[in-house]
């Protein structure tokens, strides 16, 4: 019953929702966080695991903007963009992109559709946005 998803790579694990994810998998589960790898060094990503073809990898880590102004910084929001395209470049087996409600505009009806979220915001959320 069920599938087993292991081996998984989970990025962000020392997040509030990468440590519950860790925990959910048990065994199996390789958490990474900005202190182990630098997700935006291709060089490094592809250091990390010698084979990547039977990887799963959940991504929940992001640079997320430390003001409220940082938010619509477009070439820090390009960040988390970067980071989904060094993973995939590695060809895991299958990978898991969270987002948060921060890519939708607050004038988007809830709950929101893919064919009808409206464009994409600038800086953070539409970076979010257009990896999803």
């Amino acid at each position: 019953m069920g599938h087993d998803l292991k081996p998984v790579l989970v990025t962000g694990a020392s997040g509030y929702l990468g440590g519950h994810v860790i925990a959910a998998l048990g065994d199996g589960a390789q958490g990474i966080g900005s202190a182990n790898c630098d997700l935006l060094d291709a060089a490094a990503v592809a250091d990390l695991i010698p084979d990547w073809s039977e990887r799963r990898v959940i991504h929940l880590a992001a640079q997320v903007p430390k003001t409220a102004t940082g938010y619509a910084d477009d070439e820090a929001g390009e960040a988390n963009l970067r980071m989904v395209e060094v993973l995939l470049a590695q060809r895991p087996r299958h990978l898991i992109f969270a987002s948060s409600m921060t890519v939708y505009r607050a004038d988007d009806p809830m709950p929101v559709r893919e064919d009808n979220a409206g464009p994409p915001a600038r800086g953070y959320a539409g970076s979010k946005r257009r990896t999803e």
